[in-house]
């Protein structure tokens, strides 16, 4: 769309068009209990006021659902008195309002349609950049809903897809994509009431408390220092419970296309500003991938790596030039990527060249040292001018014994605040892309081993796991 729809409500102090009242300390709240149903008032929300009109009353709680003028239904929210105030000017709802004329007799009903789809002529909301807007549907056509954003000119009509049109009685939110859904805690709605569950909201799941459920919806409230007292009603499918992220399982099936690579391939580009951008990829024969360093990409523990990491955990295909990948747990979506083999060693994925790693031969033997130096450095907050600096060292020996150490140093502004150093010595094996330390005191560890720029036997350049380290002289 060439549109920029009015800012969701969590930046109106910063983008909204409407002028709010000045900002207020919260001991200039106001105590008004006696609001009903249909009262205009004023919100305080983000450190100012806000019309609105309250549009239910929690007696038992001494709570009032409000909602927020010149904004959708999806930022309704439940307030307590200490944040409400009635309107200057503005008369209380008559205790019982006069109900209004009868409507005429309706004409006679189109002809059926599917339940729980939008009909031409319908108003219902469309998602746009994370929140919803008002819509007119205009057309229908193969499962596509051709709309008119409300208060827009009809240059910013378009085609949307059902999963970003709501009707009314519909969840506020945005779904989480297919195979990511929650179940609603797993039990009965009645019994979540009182438990800790993770909501998703603008992509993202959060933790919540169930504190009621109308028999299908549950009423959560978001937890955490940030999120105030933030409520909502949410659909099962939002609300899982906690740790859901690790039963989200992707498998070869689930992606379509064909497989058939084998290999720990990597590639390398230019990010935002300086900043270079590093991709691992271990594909397998049969159709998984992990994404990601690993610890032993020739054979990496799908059980355990599931458990440590579904995020890295997922399946590729490669289907009409395009290769899919899907993760596991919370991981993005990723868009396909333009797929060309160009040999066994070579991919090209949108472009990018993406390199087989070169594997080491069994019984490989190195001789030298090699030293790795990673800092970093921040300056806001109790740590203020910290930096963090962490020293690897190798050394690998022809006869198979190896030294490790690894030195982390904390400093700030007025001179070294923390520093220490450990390691361990062995007997160590290469094979492939693993490296395998045999210490003295009978602990083993496997790590990912990669040549990084040699010639012949003379390796110059190492990526052992996260660090990338150097020949010493």
């Amino acid at each position: 769309m060439r549109f920029s729809p009015s800012a969701a409500l969590a930046v109106l102090a910063l983008l909204s068009a409407v002028t709010p009242c000045e900002t207020v300390s919260p001991a200039a709240l106001a105590q008004d209990a006696d609001l009903k149903e249909g009262d205009a008032v004023d919100i305080f929300w983000g450190g100012k006021w806000w019309p609105g009109v309250v549009r239910k009353v929690d007696g038992k709680e001494k709570k009032w659902f409000v909602h927020f003028d010149g904004y959708g239904d999806n930022w309704d929210m439940w307030k307590e008195s200490a944040e409400l105030r009635r309107r200057a000017g503005a008369p209380a709802a008559p205790a019982d309002p006069a109900k209004p004329a009868a409507p005429a007799a309706p004409a006679a009903p189109a002809a059926p349609v599917a339940p729980g789809h939008p009909v031409v002529g319908e108003r219902c909301e469309g998602s746009w950049n994370n929140s919803w807007y008002e819509i007119d549907i205009l057309e229908v056509k193969d499962g596509k809903y051709f709309v008119h954003w409300r208060g827009y000119g009809k240059e910013s009509d378009e085609w949307l897809p059902r999963d970003r049109i709501r009707r009314k009685g519909e969840d506020t939110e945005l779904l989480p994509r297919k195979g990511r859904e929650g179940n609603g805690g797993g039990l009965p709605p009645a019994q979540m009431v009182g438990k800790e569950v993770e909501v998703y909201w603008h992509g993202s799941w959060w933790p919540a408390v169930v504190k009621e459920t109308d028999g299908k919806r549950l009423r959560i409230r978001y937890s955490g220092p940030d999120m105030g007292k933030m409520e909502e009603w949410a659909v099962a499918e939002r609300v899982r419970d906690v740790g859901g992220a690790s039963r989200v399982k992707v498998t070869p099936a689930d992606v379509p296309g064909r497989k058939g690579l084998d290999g720990f391939y990597w590639r390398a580009f230019a990010g935002g500003g300086a900043k270079q951008i590093e991709q691992f990829f271990r594909f397998f024969p049969d159709g998984r991938v992990y994404l990601g360093v690993g610890f032993n990409p020739d054979d990496i523990d799908a059980a355990a790596a599931q458990a440590v990491s579904p995020s890295n955990c997922g399946a590729y295909g490669i289907e009409g030039g395009k290769l899919h990948l899907d993760f596991g747990g919370d991981a993005q979506e990723w868009k396909p990527l333009d797929f060309v083999q160009e040999s066994a060693d070579l991919l090209k994925l949108n472009g990018i060249s993406t390199f087989r790693a070169e594997r080491f031969p069994k019984g490989t033997r190195l001789d030298g040292t090699w030293v790795s130096m990673n800092a970093a450095s921040f300056g806001s907050g109790p740590l203020d001018d910290v930096s963090l600096a962490n020293a690897t060292r190798y050394v690998f020996r022809r006869d198979g014994t190896y030294e490790y150490r690894r030195s982390q140093t904390v400093g700030v502004k007025d001179g070294t605040h923390d520093s220490n150093l450990t390691g361990h010595d062995g007997q160590y094996e290469i094979a492939d892309n693993h490296l395998t330390m045999r210490g003295k005191d009978g602990a083993v560890q496997t790590f990912m081993i990669v040549p990084w720029g040699h010639e012949g036997a003379r390796y110059d350049m190492l990526r052992i796991s996260f660090d990338l380290v150097r020949r010493r002289e």
